[in-house]
């Protein structure tokens, strides 16, 4: 078997085309190709533009630890998010004076993006995850402030990982 985690150059498309990618980390068999179990890092957007998409895998080698079954990755930035996240972060940066009740409370828990996790090897299902990011929609149209209906409080920070994350033994 190997792993691959997939990613995307769709938020490099105008505002008007993006973006329905998801990203995800595939087990495939190695001598078939078949597909024997895909991850999802955000929630289906059925193909619609006004959710979630972005959250690409981060790293082509990602580690591999047999003793406690599991392989991690990590995640990149969103490149949209659902007309509710959206509101709640220009909430957010609208306060003045109270501050929001939960640093992440625009996060869902079903958003893994700008996060690593750990997947189980045989089922692909995500043993535990820390999303570090917050709230950080970002694509290339959006790095130009004049840009109409970007996301609030951009150009947002395009937080991604450089690379797959290590396991080392100490």
């Amino acid at each position: 078997n190997f792993y691959v985690g997939t990613s995307s150059l769709e938020e490099e498309v105008s505002i008007e085309e993006c973006c329905i990618f998801r990203g995800s980390f595939v087990k495939l068999n190695a001598k078939t190709g078949k597909i024997l179990w895909q991850t999802f890092m955000l929630p289906d957007n059925f193909g619609n533009r006004d959710k979630y998409a972005g959250a690409a895998i981060w790293g082509s080698s990602p580690p591999v630890d047999v003793t406690r079954n599991l392989v991690y990755v990590a995640t990149g930035n969103l490149y949209s998010a659902p007309q509710n996240v959206i509101d709640c972060q220009e909430r957010q940066n609208n306060q003045t004076q109270v501050a929001p009740t939960h640093s992440d409370e625009c996060v869902e828990p079903e958003n893994h993006s700008d996060s690593f996790l750990a997947l189980d090897l045989d089922t692909g299902n995500i043993k535990w995850f820390h999303q570090l990011g917050g709230y950080d929609v970002w694509f290339f149209a959006c790095f130009n402030i004049s840009v109409p209906d970007c996301p609030p409080g951009g150009p947002n920070p395009d937080a991604d990982f450089g690379e797959a994350p290590m396991m080392l033994t100490i």
